[in-house]
């Protein structure tokens, strides 16, 4: 690595990785619309409580008094059982005190709904802001370091980057940076907006994501630590 600066010519193999962090986010987005519609389907609440109430569930576990709080907003609105009629209530102070219960039911139901469109938006921006950069990062896995190749994404057509993904491939290309001190990273939020995250902050959000063992993403590092390069790659094949 001491012996590659600036300008040289190389040849990286490795398991190439096309766009992480917007494969998240498609994920992410994807999954938000998905909860969104299976929440307005009664008859798929068991499937609910059985993998969404388990995220929650691990997310309150290490979430702070505000985000619990929202939480179990969310728990409660998706636990609500489907309204069925009643029959009239023979006590006035019966019918008050359903129709109170009624009342806060209908309340919380809209703000977990409520909660979920917030969170699904936010996601969809996310992924609509990495899809207008015009410049996409496939991360190589090679032996002993890592690489960032940058690339225009108007030469990856979307065909090209599922053949891509989990393949080992070689990329040959010009070196622009070279990570060889600790205190040197890439960070790979560098192209959307969460580039206006603390580092800290960032690290904690993502290392929550991974720690949710319902959901089953293909997770990388979000911050590539040295060694590691970063190259404009001029081919790349088998």
């Amino acid at each position: 690595m001491s012996a590659v600066g600036p300008g040289d010519l190389v040849s990286i193999s490795g398991r190439i990785m096309s766009d992480p962090v917007l494969q998240l986010a498609e994920a992410l987005a994807d999954l938000a619309e998905t909860l969104k519609n299976v929440m307005d389907v009664a008859a798929l609440g068991a499937l609910l409580e059985g993998l969404v109430m388990t995220g929650i569930s691990q997310s309150a576990a290490s979430a702070n008094e505000s985000t619990k709080a929202g939480l179990a907003v969310v728990q409660n609105a998706l636990a609500q059982p489907a309204l069925n009629p009643q029959p009239a209530q023979s006590s006035k102070g019966h019918g008050k005190a359903g129709a109170k219960q009624q009342l806060d039911s209908d309340r919380r139901q809209s703000a977990g709904h409520e909660l979920v469109d917030q969170a699904g938006d936010l996601l969809v921006k996310i992924r609509d802001d990495l899809r207008r950069s015009p410049v996409t990062d496939l991360l190589v896995a090679s032996t002993g370091f890592s690489a960032v190749a940058a690339l225009t994404r108007s030469y990856l057509e979307p065909q090209t980057s599922e053949l891509l993904k989990g393949s080992d491939m070689t990329v040959l290309g010009k070196v622009t940076r070279v990570l060889t001190s600790s205190d040197e990273r890439i960070d790979l939020l560098r192209r959307s907006i969460l580039r206006y995250l603390s580092p800290a902050t960032a690290d904690k959000a993502y290392s929550a994501l991974r720690s949710r063992r319902f959901l089953n993403l293909e997770l990388v590092e979000l911050v590539v630590q040295p060694p590691a390069l970063q190259v404009l790659p001029l081919a790349i094949f088998i």
